[in-house]
């Protein structure tokens, strides 16, 4: 159960870094020092929009606006966190945007495996897989 989820954020660490990061080496900073399109940059941008349209769809589906909100004040008590324990002044926006990173792809991660944990945990069946039309397990 636990390797399920430790895949899953691995999957969406991968996606929101791969995206935007601090060190320089992502889509965002590919997108904003080239002038030129080519099929790599088109493709990798249509490959990240999907990804994030098929998270974001999961993420609202499973956990709703609640654990979206949830998932925000965690990022803000984070950054609030790192802001008391006063890093270095030139590592505080490195250090603040790898937080908020890292709470962004642990909320998709949960909402990714929500329906999974939940399932896992309570031991119930999801109803819809259940053969209607069978005595005892027809739903209304």
């Amino acid at each position: 159960m636990v390797s399920h989820f430790i895949r899953r954020w691995l999957a969406c660490l991968f996606l929101v870094f791969a995206t935007y990061n601090p060190s320089r080496f992502s889509y965002f900073h590919w997108a904003t020092g080239t002038d030129a399109l080519s099929w790599g940059f088109a493709s990798t941008g249509v490959i990240l929009t999907g990804a994030y349209l098929l998270g974001f769809q999961v993420l609202l589906s499973s956990i709703g606006w609640r654990g979206v909100l949830a998932g925000s004040v965690i990022a803000v008590c984070a950054c609030l966190e790192v802001i008391r324990l006063r890093p270095d002044v030139g590592q505080l926006q490195w250090i603040i945007e790898t937080v908020l990173l890292v709470v962004v792809s642990t909320t998709l991660a949960a909402g990714v495996s929500w329906s999974f944990l939940t399932t896992k945990l309570t031991g119930q069946k999801n109803k819809r897989y259940l053969n209607k039309g069978k005595k005892g397990l027809s739903m209304p």
